[in-house]
């Protein structure tokens, strides 16, 4: 028997299905679900869709040690019971991996990277969109020669993606800070990066302000620092950066825009006994800060990480992230 690894996909709530045919009413406000196909599927991420029910992305590995990476797409029902037609795989022979997807009205558009010849070099920002049966209506790959990755994938104000990643082939480090913006077909439209020599970008997150495209991450020189920098959206220029963090490592995951236009920032921070608290900031327009927070409890072995951070309806904010303790 070959081993199994499943990794949760989708994760709601509290109510618990003990397999997918042991159904209860209660599970369109809670269930636990696990897809796999192969030895392994990681799920990156997962969006609510128009009819009531549920679809992510991740990255399938056929083989442990040997083989390429595939784009593992699941549809499932309010329940979580997958679609007749889920799961699909997307790419070729070529390493295909997917990390951030949008629904749309007519299907779901994903952001990933891969590094098939027919691309600009050895990895590019892979963008592909399907129907709401997972079959590929266009795919589009974005770069420059050398290796280009996508991270994160957001819906254009003005119609369109907005879309940011890291490039060893534009801006002065070893990598940078790359976003682009594209139509609805996946036509590049406009583009640009952010770094510094000798440094290293290794996260980035966007988002849209009213007047800015805003964008976020770690940028690594020895010591590990948080960025924000906000680009105009009318004339493309540079028009506040911000660093956070000095003498400990710094990280930066996941921004958002207030309904006042300000910002709010998750990530994670180090102290001074080495272990790692969440990190919270909340910014203006320009960048100025207004008040920042750490997050952990009083034990010398926890470590917390903060990975994310949305708005909720009621304009609360709501972090996710890991708790981990010294053995576990």
């Amino acid at each position: 028997m070959r081993p199994i690894k499943y990794i949760p996909i989708i994760l709601m709530g509290t109510m618990l299905a003990c397999n997918k045919y042991d159904i209860q009413p209660e599970q369109a406000e809670g269930f636990i679900k696990f897809f796999s196909s192969t030895l392994t599927e990681v799920g990156y991420d997962v969006k609510p869709a128009a009819d009531g029910g549920y679809v992510s992305v991740g990255t399938t590995i056929p083989d442990e040690l040997l083989g390429t990476r595939d784009i593992y797409l699941v549809k499932t029902d309010k329940y979580g019971n997958e679609e007749s037609w889920s799961p699909v795989l997307i790419g070729n022979e070529s390493d295909d991996v997917a990390s951030s997807l949008q629904v749309v009205s007519d299907g779901y558009v994903l952001l990933g990277y891969s590094n098939d010849e027919s691309g600009a070099g050895d990895y590019d920002l892979y963008l592909v969109k399907t129907d709401l049966q997972g079959n590929v209506m266009w795919e589009s790959r974005i770069g420059g020669p050398a290796d280009d990755r996508g991270t994160n994938l957001q819906l254009a104000s003005g119609g369109g993606f907005l879309a940011a990643g890291v490039t060893s082939s534009f801006g002065p480090g070893s990598r940078n800070a790359y976003w682009v913006t594209l139509d609805d077909d996946g036509n590049l439209l406009r583009s640009g990066s952010f770094g510094e020599a000798g440094k290293s970008v290794t996260e980035t997150y966007i988002v849209e302000s009213t007047t800015d495209f805003v964008i976020c991450g770690s940028i690594v020189s020895g010591l590990s620092e948080i960025f924000v920098y906000t680009i105009d959206k009318q004339n493309l220029g540079v028009k506040n950066v911000k660093y956070l963090g000095a003498s400990t490592n710094h990280y930066g995951n996941c921004i958002q825009v207030l309904s006042d236009n300000n910002l709010f920032l998750c990530g994670s921070s180090d102290n001074n006994q080495g272990l790692s608290e969440i990190y919270l900031q909340k910014l203006a327009p320009d960048l100025s800060s207004i008040w920042d927070m750490n997050f952990t409890e009083t034990s010398d072995q926890i470590d917390f990480f903060g990975n994310a951070v949305r708005v909720t309806s009621d304009n609360a904010l709501a972090v996710i992230g890991t708790r981990t303790e010294t053995g576990n």
